[in-house]
């Protein structure tokens, strides 16, 4: 696989990541570019999905993998009614897909952010010391009407016609041009990029303003699928936060008086109690 390539900045005080974010605002965001952010809790020096970690891991061979998320989709669908009463419709991809991704299935979505603070708080969490990372891409390519556009709008819109067919699934029309992206490429892999959000959220994706990323051929990694779209890197920057206790401890004090911790990105019992790890680190935060 060709070799990473991105912009790269480094930080070291929240001072220094606060006049990034206002820079990058000022010289960056236009009506033609809409931006979303990724934290990692270590340095990578690739962007993969956790399909592709875990075939990794279990030393699962890509070849495998258009088959095995097959069945990995598959199997979710048939026991989902066991856990909810409410389902997505069968030909809903991108909703049966984020619902995966949600509940931490493996997926071929790579989880991002339109907010660089949800991003940041991911990548500080977890980082005590080290290298922490913050991506930032330009989303605006790998929209459903983009993708259709590069891959022949012709193919695409019989390719979705015979499965709807066969579904009765009609999209909410705004998501119309993803429904048929998605189709197309778990009929049809090729090297692409969609980005991925569904029509009906749940609070936490609302929460966080998650939107994913997923790559259209799934033998090759994540990153293969960038760099078979033209100039698809040159929006790619890789923040690299250099971490140390102490400005953990005042990220995460900064980022808990924005509101921004594990109790409200993960709503729930579990998300509170997780968010007391963290608030270790600003015990004079807790209460009394």
């Amino acid at each position: 696989m060709k070799q990473s390539r991105f912009n790269t900045v480094e930080v070291d005080t929240w001072s220094h990541f606060f006049k990034w974010y206002s820079e990058f605002r000022e010289k960056r965001d236009t009506p033609k570019k809409r931006w979303i952010f990724r934290g990692e809790g270590r340095q990578h020096e690739t962007l993969s999905t956790s399909l592709e970690r875990e075939a990794e891991r279990s030393q699962i061979p890509f070849a495998q993998l258009p088959k095995i998320e097959g069945q990995l989709l598959n199997e979710f669908r048939r026991r989902l009614h066991h856990y909810s009463p409410h389902t997505p419709h069968p030909g809903d991809l991108a909703e049966w897909l984020s619902l995966m991704r949600h509940f931490g299935a493996p997926t071929p979505l790579l989880d991002w952010s339109y907010s660089p603070f949800v991003a940041l708080f991911f990548a500080v969490e977890r980082a005590y010391t080290g290298e922490c990372v913050i991506w930032s891409l330009d989303s605006i390519p790998y929209t459903g009407a983009r993708v259709i556009r590069d891959l022949g709008a012709a193919k695409v819109h019989d390719n979705f016609k015979k499965a709807k067919e066969r579904t009765s699934f009609s999209p909410e029309k705004t998501k119309t041009a993803q429904a048929e992206v998605i189709q197309y490429l778990f009929n049809h892999p090729t090297s692409a990029i969609v980005l991925v959000s569904p029509f009906r959220v749940s609070e936490r994706t609302s929460i966080q303003q998650s939107v994913h990323l997923m790559p259209g051929d799934l033998t090759k990694p994540f990153e293969s699928n960038l760099d078979a779209i033209p100039r698809s890197r040159d929006s790619l920057t890789r923040l690299l936060i250099h971490m140390t206790p102490q400005l953990r401890k005042e990220m995460l004090t900064h980022l808990h008086r924005m509101n921004i911790d594990r109790a409200t990105l993960f709503p729930g019992l579990q998300g509170f109690a997780e968010s007391l790890q963290t608030r270790m680190a600003i015990p004079e935060a807790l209460s009394w």
